[in-house]
């Protein structure tokens, strides 16, 4: 084989592109890896001029003249050049990625042309195109993350200080979002959020840019505001397009959403302040009701510290044992007496001190907290009753806990009472557990599996809050319970409501009938202690006998046989603040 067809096997032989031009940018030399990529012959490559091949152009589309061109005017001028973003063109115009390198063919010093040895790197850039998706967009939404969306919103910022204008960044919540993925699944909550994307995308203009920074908190900027009037009309259509039906697989489910906004550069110059105000106001919108939005005022500020710092203490109190119960009696409208007492959660706060439930069960509502509280609760209520017991104190004393919908839908939650009744060494008929009505009322099929399973075990089952939600006497009939608890909405006004007087009695008479017992919630005074008396309600809890108190107190009322006095002149109603755990 001669020297030229060696040279020629050689250059044949290697997967990369090469191509010789001369001074005039004209294809001189093209080996076979060239002329496959470019899906080209060499006859004809050979004359064809590089600039033609590869994507040297002007804006218009026109070649650049060969001295402006990249690769031609290195050369000339004797340098070499190595490029990883150019774009090389094949027959049927398609383009695809290159990286090259171009070097000057000299001889005897002078410049005779230039060889290009290039690669395709098309993976390479799907590659690097997916890193870059992966890194600056959400996988489930295809939205902007929080990395790309902090960067546009600098840019918004850039681009309004320049315009001298306004814009404004609207944070976004979903309310209760957690109660989708705990009642209906994953995919049923991965299916809402995709909507709501789309529902919100649909509501924004071409100047506007959203992301999805969290699992349900999306953020939205408003640029080229001219008056606050554009931001209320945005904002409501985003809210009204959220609370339509989302139609999932056998369910039609209704959510709300909380936004709060903060406008540039009224309420802050830098990404950061005006991030922490709209979230500032995003949660003035949830304590105000949910399903509305706020915009951002200085207060706020002091109310979004108090909330971190109130959560970053709650987080601590379980290990630091700051929690403790307080016990409502439960008291027997035959006898008088107390049959059992419901255990409610009390926080005693080193600084603080006893802090109402109504500004720490909420915090634990929305935190994976209420999980361990929860199983906290389970747990010392047991034991305490075991404790009463063993000191004959009640032979057949009831102890009820209430159940969040969190805990009850969570995996395991059956176990975890079983455990609880074993470490306690209970007897299960003597604990009742409470499950709100909504709660039931999510996942029928798990319901009723989960309340069989305990019902089972031996432990008594009631549903709290009976009357506001939406459950039917033919549900009633399938679940496994043992008692309806009469919501105090219906107890308040029970003496001068003919309405609330007449859903009462139909309770009690429909629970009569389904074989259930009967507890009264909230029961304040001497007239509606009578009227449920008379109606044949069976149990009844209330301020009027005992508002919840510590174990020592309750101990009390047992050792001295505290009972029920139906010629007890009526008591002035007192504030409370009852507010359930769990």
């Amino acid at each position: 084989m001669s020297e030229e067809n060696m040279q020629q096997l050689i250059l044949d032989s290697t997967d990369k592109g090469i191509i010789c031009i001369d001074t005039a940018g004209k294809c001189t030399f093209v080996n076979q890896s060239a002329q496959k990529m470019l899906e080209r012959t060499e006859k004809e490559l050979l004359g064809k001029e590089i600039i033609k091949l590869m994507c040297q152009a002007k804006p218009d589309g026109q070649c650049l003249p060969l001295h402006d061109s990249r690769i031609c005017s290195l050369f000339l001028t004797g340098q070499g050049c190595t490029v990883d973003d150019e774009q090389m063109y094949r027959e049927n115009g398609s383009s695809f990625p290159v990286e090259y390198s171009s070097y000057p063919i000299k001889n005897n010093g002078n410049i005779e042309g230039a060889v290009i040895t290039f690669s395709d790197i098309s993976e390479r850039k799907r590659a690097e195109n997916r890193l870059y998706h992966l890194a600056n967009y959400d996988d489930l939404t295809e939205l902007p993350n929080r990395h790309l969306f902090l960067d546009r919103l600098r840019q918004a910022i850039t681009r309004t200080k320049r315009h001298k204008n306004q814009m404004a960044l609207v944070v976004l919540d979903l309310d209760q979002f957690k109660k989708i993925n705990e009642t209906l699944g994953h995919e049923a909550g991965d299916h809402v959020l995709q909507e709501v994307s789309l529902r919100l995308s649909d509501c924004l203009r071409k100047c506007d840019s959203i992301a999805r920074l969290s699992s349900d908190i999306f953020a939205i900027t408003l640029e080229n505001i001219t008056k606050t009037d554009d931001i209320h009309q945005i904002v409501k259509k985003l809210l009204e397009n959220i609370s339509k039906p989302f139609h999932l697989t056998n369910h039609e489910i209704y959510i709300t959403s909380s936004a709060g906004i903060s406008i540039y550069p009224t309420d802050g110059t830098e990404i950061s302040i005006l991030q922490r105000n709209a979230e500032a106001a995003m949660y003035k919108a949830k304590e105000e009701g949910r399903n509305s939005y706020q915009f951002y005022k200085i207060e706020m500020n002091e109310k979004s510290y108090q909330r971190m710092m109130l959560e970053n203490s709650l987080r601590l109190a379980l290990d630091r044992d700051e929690f403790l119960l307080h016990y409502q009696p439960q008291v027997d409208l035959k006898t008088g007496k107390i049959f059992g007492a419901e255990a409610l959660l009390r926080w005693q706060h080193p600084k603080l001190g006893l802090v109402s439930p109504a500004d720490f069960i909420p915090t634990l509502e929305e935190t994976d907290l209420i999980i361990p509280v929860g199983k906290w609760v389970l747990k010392t209520a047991c034991q305490q009753a075991k404790n009463w017991h063993s000191n004959g104190l009640g032979k057949d004393l009831r102890i009820s806990v209430n159940l969040s919908s969190r805990q009850f839908v969570r995996p395991g939650i059956v176990d975890t009472i079983r455990k609880v009744i074993q470490d306690a060494v209970i007897s299960p008929h003597l604990l009742e557990v409470e499950i709100t009505e909504s709660t039931i009322m999510h996942n029928i099929q798990v319901t009723i599996e989960s309340l069989k399973a305990i019902s089972a075990m031996g432990v008594r089952v009631a549903i709290d809050d009976f009357g506001i939600g939406y459950s039917s006497l033919a549900y009633l009939k399938r679940f496994p319970i043992d008692t309806l608890k009469i919501d105090r909405a219906f107890i308040r006004d029970l003496t001068i409501d003919p309405d609330d007087e007449a859903i009462t009695s139909l309770i009690v008479a429909m629970a009569r009938s389904l074989k259930l017992s009967v507890i009264a919630e909230g029961v304040e005074t001497n007239k509606q202690l009578l009227f449920l008396k008379d109606t044949g309600c069976d149990h009844i809890q209330g301020f009027l006998f005992s508002k919840p108190v510590p174990e020592d107190k309750f101990i009390k009322l047992l050792q001295e046989d505290h009972r029920l006095s139906f010629e007890t002149e009526e008591k002035n109603s007192q504030k409370r603040d009852y507010c359930p755990i769990l």
